[in-house]
């Protein structure tokens, strides 16, 4: 088996991930040469002949699962009353009992590594063991099912490694998103700072045309005051007046405020996008150690798929 060098650099925990995935594809084929094994094991009818297939890291509800859907068409699996085991009830498998309808007991018990399945061949009130000619039949069939759940196994976790993937090209997207906003608060900040400089000149003229008219109105005044309805009308006018050169200046102070807010802005997003930048540029060196370890995966299926009982 040959393996193609991988030249994008992988940081150090997608190379453990590598690594773990790829030694069980270099020895899977000598795993699965030597999955079952003949021992008697104690059921409902005490200790008889059973056949066991060890499936690596399989638990033993996933285990039992992949047999009710590896043998349901044979017949249903049961549970046997009393007991832990499940049994499927007069059936045929293969050639296994010459004709005489099976019943096929099973269990799927923990193992170290993962879980042992226990199958027990009925035939007619015998056991199958060993020493029977049907035996290397019934080791074909547990052997196809421990490829089985290998391959069903590995397309879960490549499942999961494509979930990894999308989530991962996701979060890029909405950095991207975040960078193209930074990049028009900026644009709205200057385009707001431009506006201010042409307004505040403005406001200043017209500050300086209050204050004259103030100053004006303020004569008028001092020249009616002998005059009662008069100088009312005219103080009226001067408050007005004041009134208007008090908010030109508060105009002025909230313009100026604009031009310091919006330089603040500008700052705080310049360096938004900088930090933006090393986030997408870590993003994108996740997706592509992500997708290095999807087409592991994959390749690894792959392999699993075309594993033939041995």
């Amino acid at each position: 088996m040959t393996f193609a060098i991988i030249k994008s650099p992988l940081n150090p925990e997608t190379m453990k991930k590598y690594i773990f995935l790829l030694l069980p594809a270099v020895f899977i084929s000598g795993l699965l040469s030597a999955q079952v094994t003949a021992e008697n094991r104690v059921m409902v009818t005490g200790s008889q002949p059973a056949l066991v297939v060890k499936l690596k890291g399989a638990d033993p509800k996933f285990a039992e699962a992949e047999w009710k859907d590896y043998t349901k068409s044979y017949g249903k699996v049961i549970k046997v009353k009393g007991s832990k085991e499940s049994v499927i009830e007069g059936i045929h498998v293969k050639d296994i009992g010459q004709g005489t309808l099976l019943n096929v007991y099973s269990l799927a018990t923990p193992s170290v590594d993962g879980s042992d399945m226990i199958v027990w061949f009925n035939r007619g009130g015998s056991y199958l063991e060993s020493s029977d000619k049907e035996y290397a039949t019934a080791e074909e069939f547990l052997k196809t099912f421990a490829i089985k759940v290998n391959v069903d196994m590995i397309a879960l976790d490549l499942e999961e490694q494509q979930k990894k993937q999308s989530k991962l090209e996701n979060d890029l997207t909405r950095l991207q998103k975040v960078n193209e906003n930074l990049h028009k608060d900026i644009t709205n900040a200057k385009a707001k700072i431009d506006q201010a400089e042409i307004d505040i000149p403005l406001n200043v003229k017209a500050q300086e045309t209050a204050q004259a008219d103030i100053a004006n109105q303020k004569g008028v005044v001092e020249s009616v005051k002998e005059n009662p309805e008069e100088y009312k009308i005219q103080q009226k006018l001067l408050a007005k007046l004041e009134s208007n050169y008090t908010k030109l200046q508060k105009e002025n102070e909230s313009l100026h405020k604009t031009v310091t807010d919006s330089n603040a802005k500008i700052k705080q997003a310049e360096l938004d996008i900088e930090t933006n930048l090393e986030e997408q540029k870590a993003a994108n060196q996740a997706i592509a150690d992500q997708k290095i370890v999807v087409d592991l995966v994959q390749k690894k299926l792959d392999e699993a798929r075309s594993q033939k009982p041995k």
